[in-house]
């Protein structure tokens, strides 16, 4: 109806992962914050460079503060999203 059939769920970089992504070609990928500060600097760098590679942007969501999005800066999450806009910093 929409026009938007791509989904992301636990994503943990292996092949089947990568290959998703590579054929849905999604603009961006958008998650809570959480996820992405809670992943090991190898899962995390592996998603940035899957993304980059396929011309995609990551967005962290649900960022309550400007802590939140300094913490999310030190890990090279560049783009985040509060109170339902999203800024780049």
């Amino acid at each position: 109806r929409f026009g938007i059939d791509v989904a992301l769920y636990d994503f943990i970089g292996e092949n089947e992962d990568q290959h998703y992504l590579e054929k849905m070609h999604p603009v961006y990928i958008k998650g809570n914050m959480n996820y992405f500060l809670s992943q090991s600097d190898q899962s995390l760098l592996t998603l940035k460079l899957l993304t980059e590679s396929i011309g995609s942007t990551i967005i962290a969501c649900n960022v309550p503060d400007e802590e939140a999005v300094r913490k999310l800066y030190e890990r090279g999450i560049f783009l985040t999203q509060r109170d339902g806009s999203v800024s780049d910093l």
